[in-house]
C-alpha cells in the first residue's frame, strides 16, 4: 500500500504535498515521492506531480483502498461528491483541510477511522504557515503526521469547538494582513513614493515588527507604546486609527468570517 495518498491537488494540497516530500530539515522524516498517490480532476496539476515521481490514481476510489491513510483536500462543497464514488476503504486515518467539515460527518461515513482535521493557511507554501488541529484520539497516524507536516509551518492543537474561530484568525488571517500591507502601500504612493519602493519598505516593516515581537515575547500595547513618543508623529496615527474605531472595523469582520465557517459546519455548504 501507498504511504499516504491526496484527494486534491490545488494550492494548499498541493503545498502540502510539496513540503512533506521535500525540504524537510530531518530527510528521515521526508516522505518519498514514490510513496504518495494523489488524484485530481486537474490533469495540469496531476502532471506537475507526476514528473516528481508521485503516483497517480486512475480514479478517487483507489485512493481510498490504496493508501493507508489519504488527505481530503478538497472544497468542502465536494466533499459529498467525493464520499459517493467510495463504496470500500482500506486506509487507517482521514486527513481533512476541508474548512467546516467536522470530525463527526467524516466519521459517519468512514466508521472507526483516525481523523485528524486541519486548518492549515496559505504560508505553509514557503514552510511558514500555521496548521492548526485536531483528532478523534485513536493515534494511529498522529506522531508520523507531527513530524512530517511540521515542514509546513507551526502546528498548535485546538479544541474542534474552537475551529471556527480560528478559520478566523490564522485561516483567513493572511488575507487580512496583505489587505492592511496594501492600504499601507497605497498610502504611500498617493503620498509620492514609487510603488516598489513602497511594497518593499511596507512588507519588510511588517516582517521585521512581527518577528520582534515574537522573539521579545513583548507586551503589544508596550510595543505601541515604546514607538508613540509622546508629541511625534506615530501617535497621530495612532489616534487617527482609534478614532475611525479601527479597532472594531476587524472585529466585525472577523466574527464575520466566524459565522461564515460556522455556517459551513452546520451544514450550509
Amino acid at each position: 500500500m501507498y504511504e499516504i495518498g491526496f484527494v486534491g491537488v490545488g494550492v494548499m494540497g498541493g503545498a502540502i504535498l510539496e513540503k512533506i516530500i521535500y525540504n524537510a530539515p530531518n530527510k528521515k522524516e521526508n516522505l518519498e515521492a514514490k510513496k504518495v498517490l494523489i488524484y485530481d480532476l486537474d490533469n495540469a496539476k496531476l502532471n506537475k506531480f507526476k514528473s516528481l515521481g508521485v503516483n497517480v490514481a486512475k480514479n478517487v476510489s483507489d485512493v481510498f483502498l490504496e493508501c493507508k491513510t489519504v488527505v481530503i483536500a478538497v472544497k468542502p462543497q465536494q466533499y459529498f461528491d467525493v464520499i459517493k464514488n467510495i463504496e470500500k476503504f482500506q486506509c487507517n486515518t482521514i486527513i481533512t483541510i476541508m474548512a467546516g467539515i467536522k470530525i463527526e460527518t467524516i466519521e459517519k461515513r468512514f466508521s472507526d477511522i483516525e481523523v485528524i482535521r486541519l486548518m492549515p493557511n496559505l504560508p505553509v507554501l514557503i514552510g511558514k504557515g500555521v496548521i492548526a488541529y485536531c483528532h478523534n484520539k485513536k493515534n494511529i497516524y498522529l506522531n508520523k503526521f507531527l513530524l512530517l507536516f511540521a515542514n509546513c509551518g507551526t502546528l498548535i492543537e485546538i479544541d474542534e469547538n474552537m475551529f471556527d474561530v480560528v478559520t478566523s484568525i490564522s485561516g483567513s488571517g493572511p488575507a487580512y494582513v496583505a489587505y492592511f500591507a496594501k492600504s499601507m502601500i497605497d498610502s504611500a504612493v498617493n503620498m509620492g513614493l514609487d510603488s516598489k519602493t513602497s511594497r518593499q519598505i511596507v512588507l519588510e516593516t511588517i516582517i521585521g515588527a512581527s518577528e520582534y515581537l515574537s522573539i521579545k515575547n513583548e507586551n503589544i500595547d508596550d510595543f505601541i507604546t515604546k514607538v508613540c513618543s509622546k508629541g511625534g508623529t506615530t501617535i497621530e496615527a495612532i489616534n487617527s486609527f482609534k478614532q475611525d474605531n479601527f479597532s472594531s472595523v476587524i472585529n466585525e469582520g472577523m466574527v464575520k468570517c466566524k459565522d461564515r465557517a460556522k455556517e459551513l459546519s452546520d451544514g450550509n455548504l
